[in-house]
């Protein structure tokens, strides 16, 4: 079923406002949830939905509703050799101490023009995942 504003963009102004107009008590789902049951059936059913073959071709490669030309992670490992630096550009903790409070976790690689295919050291940051979490969210992607 197709909804009333199909094909129309919206503002961000208008998003904005149905957004406040849909929190908290005047949400239909608040103070609402699945039981326990419903949940377990809901996880099954995604599980068995994923193992079908017409869903993985359709959530993989060129037809996922993800795909970047197949740059990114390729991208993101190239970028961390050539300009990875050994602390957080953006809060400056530096390699050794991140590894060992975040439990072994590599620095994420920043592309700031979100054009992956520029391999200069201005396009891309090395940061934490907490200082590449703090990036606008139109901004920001993780590549673990």
């Amino acid at each position: 079923m197709l909804g009333p504003n199909t094909g129309r963009k919206l503002s961000k102004k208008w998003k904005g406002n149905i957004s406040k107009s849909l929190r908290g008590e005047k949400n239909p789902w608040f103070g609402k949830h699945f039981s326990k049951k419903m949940r377990a059936k809901i996880s099954e059913r995604t599980i068995e939905a994923m193992r079908r073959p017409d869903v993985i071709l359709k959530l993989s490669g060129e037809r996922s509703s993800q795909w970047k030309g197949g740059l990114g992670q390729y991208r993101h490992a190239e970028a961390r050799r050539l300009f990875g630096k050994p602390y957080c550009e953006e809060c400056g903790i530096t390699y050794e101490e991140y590894f060992l409070e975040s439990g072994g976790k590599k620095f994420d690689m920043h592309c700031v023009s979100k054009d992956y295919r520029i391999m200069e050291q201005w396009n891309w940051k090395c940061l934490c995942k907490s200082c590449h979490m703090r990036e606008p969210k139109e901004k920001r992607r993780s590549d673990g």
